[in-house]
């Protein structure tokens, strides 16, 4: 009997606690909560962190100099952990999809206006450049959408080697740019920080114009369009 009553409260430990752990893990799966929803919630967040950029940009103030660059390097970690959080809990959404990509555009976009409003012609030639890329990238990939050839124009290693250039050398420039003359005016050290900047902004550009060659050749090969050799 005594044996009897041992395995029986065995079983009613082993139910409880596997009853709490299965409810443990059912509150820690994101794809049973709100946390779902936590991946489009950050990238909805980097698009109305850009006013905020936007307006650091313009600070008059020796001491908030730095504002600028701060923001852009927590506005860029989102992007990362986004995807990142929407991988690992397999909640990917369309709407996801869709917003992500425009996210970043925004966010590269508005830098490159604020930062050749600052330095001139030296950053509009890779401005021009890369916006322009980006708006026949986009228009090439709806195109191919409705071919349901979308996936031929999916991004390669020498678009993500582009992003990570260009983010980069964005991350340098707000550092430095921002307040350059009240930099100027304290005999702060930027010039090498900003030829660095320049120098990655410029090579972005190069691959911006290397992937965007290589989507266009391989939406010729999925239309069957005559082959490309250079």
């Amino acid at each position: 009997a005594s044996s009897a009553h041992a395995a029986y409260a065995s079983n009613r430990r082993d139910v409880r606690v596997g009853g709490l752990q299965s409810t443990a893990i059912s509150a820690c799966n994101p794809g049973n909560t709100a946390w779902r929803h936590l991946p489009n919630i950050l990238t909805i967040g980097r698009v109305a962190a850009l006013p905020p950029l936007v307006a650091s940009f313009y600070f008059s103030k020796a001491s908030l100099v730095h504002v600028p660059g701060i923001l852009f390097a927590a506005i860029a970690l989102t992007d990362f952990a986004d995807g990142y959080l929407a991988r690992r809990w397999s909640v990917q959404s369309e709407f996801g999809a869709f917003l992500d990509p425009v996210a970043d555009k925004l966010l590269v976009c508005t830098c490159l206006v604020m930062l050749a409003g600052e330095l001139g012609v030296i950053v509009v030639i890779p401005t021009v450049v890369i916006v322009c890329r980006e708006i026949a990238v986009s228009a090439l990939r709806e195109w191919m959408a409705t071919k349901a050839a979308v996936s031929q124009v999916s991004v390669s290693w020498s678009g993500k080697l582009k992003t990570a250039t260009q983010m980069a050398a964005i991350q340098l420039l707000m550092l430095c740019v921002p307040g350059l003359h009240i930099r100027a005016a304290l005999h702060m050290q930027t010039s090498i920080l900003v030829r660095m900047g320049l120098g990655l902004l410029n090579l972005s550009a190069l691959l911006t114009v290397i992937s965007g060659w290589q989507l266009v050749k391989r939406a010729a090969r999925a239309q069957n369009f005559p082959t490309m050799t250079f």
